[in-house]
Order: structure tokens, then sequence, then C-alpha cells
């Protein structure tokens, strides 16, 4: 039960600030107190505030019960032009809130086996659920009536230097085709802004709207270019997954969590240099029937082992690890110490775990999201 979602949202809730209200803070802290006494396990995402911080700490002493926490980024390495970067500098409210919620945790779901060796130092009990796709919200693109090509990307106002991957071979790419558009959605980097095959929607869809929203774009083609660093090699292969739903090939950059999910060449395309970016889309572009199928083995790919219907049982199993875990019940109310910050660190080897993010009964979620 997440008691303060709405479909129709996209904006973080306030919640943790209005605990503090005369009028409202009353009622927030009945309605999780209540939801913690129902619940057999309490799972929340990263809180905001030392109010929220030491409502989550009295709950959790007040109940006996397990609390978890979920995130799926990495706070101690924010990119400088990310807009939380200011926020989650090392020795911020938001990045000793943060890690001492993990600290105190009874568990730590993470969404991608990087994120989880990153946070190691933090928690014993870290647990991986990766992202799955709800097929049910995301419908197949159909190839649009008419010549040319569309590539799609879609991502928030903060990735400026991982479109910079693309920039030079994108422009190469329009200069040759010209009936190929670039299609932005939402967030666009001023170098790409003002060329007539390049085509921007600065527009935010809430979540009940955006998969079909995303659909409609009727890409044939999608880009998830990632600059290689902590923060990013924690993320996981939600753009593949998206652009799979739709049944459109997907080009990536070799970050953990996609090269050990994409089959090159038979479920998308890892690129790791300009070179192998503007020759793996070439060849999207001049060959529609490849774009068919790769498309389509993505889809299948995606639907046997990357949806809520496949996968939904990992979260579940997740959850009653936790559960059958004893508690740790020796929490002060008084925030903690500063944490030693987590240096960055030299690339793992080896594959990733499988695992997925899915809903489970017996769980209230508490908390909005970080960076993204």
């Amino acid at each position: 039960m997440i008691w303060w979602f709405k479909p129709n949202q996209y904006m973080l809730h306030p919640w943790e600030s209005q605990i503090r209200d005369p009028e409202m803070g009353p009622t927030i802290v009945r309605d999780l107190d209540c939801g913690c006494e129902w619940a057999d396990i309490v799972v929340w995402m990263g809180l905001h505030s030392y109010e929220a911080l030491n409502l989550f700490k009295y709950l959790k002493r007040k109940h006996q019960k397990k609390f978890i926490m979920e995130i799926d980024d990495y706070l101690l390495s924010i990119p400088a032009k990310n807009a939380a970067h200011n926020y989650y500098k090392p020795g911020s409210e938001l990045t000793k809130v943060g890690l001492e919620q993990m600290k105190i945790s009874d568990g730590v779901i993470c969404s991608t086996p990087y994120l989880k060796w990153l946070y190691d130092d933090f928690n014993d009990n870290i647990k991986v659920a990766e992202n799955v796709i709800d097929f049910t919200l995301w419908r197949k693109s159909r190839p649009p009536v008419r010549q040319g090509v569309t590539i799609g990307w879609v991502g928030g106002g903060t990735h400026e230097d991982d479109l910079a991957v693309i920039k030079a071979p994108m422009f190469r790419i329009l200069e040759k085709y010209k009936n190929v558009t670039f299609k932005i959605l939402h967030g666009i980097p001023d170098f790409f802004k003002n060329h007539k095959q390049i085509k921007w929607s600065k527009d935010f869809k809430p979540v009940d709207k955006y998969p079909k929203w995303v659909v409609k774009q009727k890409f044939d083609i999608g880009v998830a270019p990632l600059v290689d660093n902590n923060f990013n090699r924690g993320k996981s292969n939600l753009r593949w997954l998206e652009y799979s739903a739709m049944g459109i090939p997907t080009v990536a950059s070799p970050l953990p969590h996609f090269t050990s999910a994409i089959q090159h060449g038979v479920t998308g395309f890892i690129a790791n240099t300009e070179e192998q970016w503007e020759h793996y889309l070439t060849q999207l572009i001049e060959d529609e029937r490849l774009r068919l199928t790769v498309g389509q083995q993505a889809r299948d790919e995606v639907k046997e082992n990357w949806s809520l219907k496949s996968l939904g049982k990992k979260y579940k199993t997740v959850i009653k690890e936790f559960y059958n875990a004893e508690p740790d019940t020796s929490i002060s109310s008084v925030p903690g110490q500063r944490l030693p910050q987590r240096p960055e660190r030299q690339p793992l080897d080896g594959g990733a775990e499988a695992g997925q993010n899915s809903g489970s009964a017996g769980t209230i979620c508490g908390g909005q999201p970080g960076p993204n």
C-alpha cells in the first residue's frame, strides 16, 4: 500500500515536510502508523529529511517489524550536471539521511547488482530485485506508414553529458540521411537544439499516461547513451526494457546492466565507441528487416524474462528472506553520525544476478524518488 500515491502524480509528494504541519502532520503519522500495524514487513523508499527519518525510527521501534529500504541510485557519486548533485554533496543533510536510513534498515533492496556492490559497506543485508516492464501498459509500436526512420531517446534534463556520447555520430548520420529524424522526449542539451531533423518534446507525463505517450511517438530505433561512471553503472536497463516492449531495437552504452541483459546483435546492440554508434545506427537505418527482427527478438526476450508475469516471484522471495531474518531493534531516535563516503571503485568482472521489481502483499511502501 503506497498510502499517498495518485495515478496521475509525477511530482514528489510533500509528506516528509507536511509531517511538521500542525494540521496535516498527525494524520500522516496516524496513516503510516496504521499501515505499519497492518503490514508484516515495511518497505520504504529513500527519505529526505531528519523529521521523516526520526518517524521511521519511531515506527520501527514501536512495531518491532522489519523495515526495508529500497533504492535505485548511487547517492555518493551523482554527476555534477544532475539537478540532485547539489543536494547530495558529501556531508549534506540528504546524504546523511539516506545513508543513515540504509545503515539502520533491516535490509536494502537495490535495482542492479552493481548498485548492491557499491552499497555493500553500508548494510550487511542487501538484495537485488531488478526492474521489469508491465506489458499491460506498453504496447508494440506499429511501424508508421511513411518514408523515413525515427531514432528516439527518452530522459530528463540532466543527461547532457550522456547525450554528448552520441553527439558526433548523430550529426554525421543526420547529415548523411535526410530521411532520418532524431526525436528527444523531455530534456534536450543546447547542442541538439535548432536542427531541422531533431524534434523535441519537453512535456512530462504522469506515470499512468507515460507509456501510451511514448508508444505514440513511433520510434523505429531507441538509443541509451551513458557516460561510464559509478552513478550510471548503478542504473538499470530500464530504457532497453521500454524500447523492447515497443518492439524496437536498442543501441546502448556498454554499462553493466545493459551488457548483462542484451545479447549483442540479437536483442540489441552495444556501442563502445563513436564509430560503433554510427555503424550500428547506420545498419538499423538501412535495413528495415534487421530493425524488425531485432526489435521482435528483444520484445520476446523481455516478455519472457523481464516482465511482471515472468519474474514477479523474485520480489516475493526477497521479501520472505528479509521477513525470516531477525529484526534490529536497537534504534535511536537521534540522527546518527555522518557515515564515511564510499570511494570510486574499479570495474567489476562477471555477469549480473537475476531479479526484478514487483509488488508484494503484506508490505507498505513510503517515501519518494531520489535523483534520476
